[in-house]
């Protein structure tokens, strides 16, 4: 629901920046007749612009902000896996509604054809996402435990050093660059770009379907691994947890 929800911000602020990357783009073209031509290495540019920031970056820019929403406070948000689950919720969301509107607008078969490539690139946008949405949460629990620590006197450093901030940037950088080529591919007509498309389509499902067996296989709750990165950093506390689990 708050996937769906994120596409009405989306709808209110996509055609404003797309017209302010549009006019800027046009004071490199020549106009003629009314219209403005622009260069071929130029309008690939733009398409690239448009297609990264006037559509993936408003797109999952939106959707972070609804999965922080829906889980910042949950209790059930506690797992590796959970960003993954949560993230695909929101995006297929998204899709959902997304697609709805453009089957409503284009027809049927355009729905059709957007279930098989463009519902699921939402959901593999969402795997991404989710990935590193889950190993920032991870990481901010690290550093309340290295703090506590440091306060409690069994961490003898000057300051905290662990951090998640690069897996913060990371769950916004990637599905918003992945979302990007993949609309930019769609987005010219010619044959080496639907290619280029469905090439790129291939390769999300593989690497997606993956991603999602190995952290499924592998899953385990958010404190163990926020344990381990404090282990690994400082491995005089493995007795300290050690202690802990035996009195638990």
């Amino acid at each position: 629901a708050l996937g769906a929800l994120s596409a009405v911000p989306v709808i209110i602020t996509s055609d404003p920046i797309n017209n302010f990357i549009g006019s800027f783009f046009s004071s490199f073209g020549t106009e003629e007749e009314g219209a403005v031509y622009l260069s071929k290495p130029v309008y690939q540019i733009y398409l690239f612009v448009s297609n990264t920031i006037g559509v993936a970056l408003i797109e999952e820019g939106f959707k972070w902000i609804a999965l922080y929403f829906s889980t910042k406070d949950s209790k059930h948000f506690n797992s590796l896996f959970d960003g993954v689950i949560y993230a695909v919720f929101v995006s297929l969301g998204f899709a959902a509604l997304e697609n709805v509107k453009y089957t409503f607008s284009y027809g049927l078969e355009t729905g059709l054809m957007r279930a098989f490539t463009s519902v699921p690139g939402h959901m593999f946008f969402g795997v991404l996402m989710g990935t590193y949405y889950t190993m920032w949460n991870v990481y901010n629990e690290a550093s309340v435990l290295e703090r506590n620590f440091i306060s409690d006197g069994l961490i003898t450093v000057k300051k905290p050093c662990i951090s998640g901030k690069n897996y913060l940037r990371s769950s916004i950088i990637f599905p918003v660059f992945a979302h990007g080529i993949y609309d930019y591919f769609c987005s010219y007509p010619s044959t080496l770009f639907t290619v280029l498309f469905y090439a790129f389509l291939v390769v999300l499902y593989v690497t997606q379907f993956r991603r999602i067996s190995y952290i499924s296989k592998f899953d385990r709750s958010e404190l163990t691994v926020a344990k381990g990165i404090l282990v690994n950093k400082y491995p005089q506390l493995s007795e300290c947890f050690a202690k802990q689990n035996q009195m638990s």
